[in-house]
């Protein structure tokens, strides 16, 4: 049997470094965790047992034989393979600098491993101005569900949060301006807050669904429900998107013509339409709470001719709002699981 050298450190940066010395949230262990029970399922397959494992086995064609199974065994998308990359990155960086020379290989191996570029040739689909304009009168505030429906689609917009930061969003994280404008404190991705400001329009219909709620005074409170939870999930947020876009198509079956619309096309949307409105990239980017103007860019190539055009402004446009890391699927635990340490679990 090997050394513990390896298996040591491993188990020491995810349970010790990581969320003391670098204060990395749980979310984010989790995903460099499930890198590395992938990791020791392919090294599982080729007949090696975690305990076996040492630095000098992670070289150059290894590691890329393990990028190309997850690509080609599990299905996983390039953005996948490049976020569990970058996990074996960060590991190689801190474990040569605890023990170069035992580290050396696999440090070696990392860094002459490229990040795929052009990553996913998926659609990334957002919404034109008339299908915004449909998709947002489509839910009836008259009924509880239809406010909280009409709220939330016309708030996803106008403040272009992700759909985890909409279900964390409370009453205390909302100030009610002046100007009659709300400034928003959203709760970003890595525990990274942001405070943005959306319009007027917005502003009003979340004011009087707070007041109808009746939940004004109460700053824990969630803003959006499920039907029988306090806090709407990402699912829920999912299946509301899935049946006003099923109703829009069906009605309006010119338009729409993407496969489909997830949440974060609404996110998608207000990039794209604040790019169209003139708004420039490093605004946008701090709006969305981008970790990399990179992240942005990705949005001021979909459109290229609506760009051109310049539409005048955003204030006027598109409610006025303005400036006050990808997750990759998660890991699924099946029966092979019997050879994974426990600290991976």
């Amino acid at each position: 049997m090997a050394d513990n050298t390896f298996m040591d450190s491993l188990q020491y940066w995810l349970d010790e470094y990581l969320p003391t010395a670098e204060g990395k949230k749980p979310n984010t262990i989790k995903s460099y965790k499930d890198t590395w029970r992938l990791l020791t399922r392919y090294m599982l397959e080729q007949g090696i047992e975690f305990a076996d494992i040492t630095y000098e086995m992670l070289d150059y064609d290894r590691i890329m034989d393990f990028l190309k199974w997850l690509e080609n065994e599990r299905g996983c998308k390039v953005s996948t393979r490049n976020n569990r990359l970058s996990a074996l990155s960060k590991f190689a960086k801190y474990s040569q600098n605890c023990d170069f020379n035992s580290a050396y290989v696999f440090a070696k191996a990392i860094l002459k491993i490229p990040f795929k570029k052009g990553i996913d040739s998926v659609e990334r689909a957002f919404f034109t101005q008339e299908e915004v304009k449909i998709l947002l009168d489509l839910p009836t505030p008259r009924s509880c569900m239809g406010a909280r429906d009409h709220t939330l689609l016309q708030f996803m917009y106008a403040s272009g949060e992700r759909a985890d930061e909409v279900c964390q969003t409370t009453v205390a994280d909302i100030r009610f301006l002046s100007d009659n404008k709300a400034s928003i404190l959203v709760h970003g991705k890595g525990g990274k807050v942001r405070r943005i400001k959306i319009s007027e329009k917005p502003t009003s219909t979340l004011k009087k669904y707070i007041h109808r709620r009746g939940i004004a005074n109460n700053p824990s409170a969630f803003i959006f429900p499920s039907q029988r939870n306090e806090k709407m999930s990402v699912k829920c947020i999912e299946e509301i998107f899935e049946k006003y876009v099923r109703i829009a198509k069906e009605n309006n079956p010119s338009l729409f013509q993407a496969k489909s619309y997830p949440p974060h096309s609404m996110r998608h949307t207000t990039a794209v339409h604040m790019l169209e409105a003139g708004v420039p990239l490093i605004v946008i980017k701090q709006f969305l709470g981008h970790a990399n103007l990179e992240t942005t860019e990705i949005y001021a190539k979909l459109t290229p001719e609506a760009m051109a055009k310049r539409i005048v402004n955003w204030d006027k446009e598109y409610w006025n709002s303005y400036m006050d890391e990808p997750v990759p699927e998660s890991y699924e635990k099946d029966e092979n699981d019997s050879g994974i340490p426990d600290f991976l679990k």
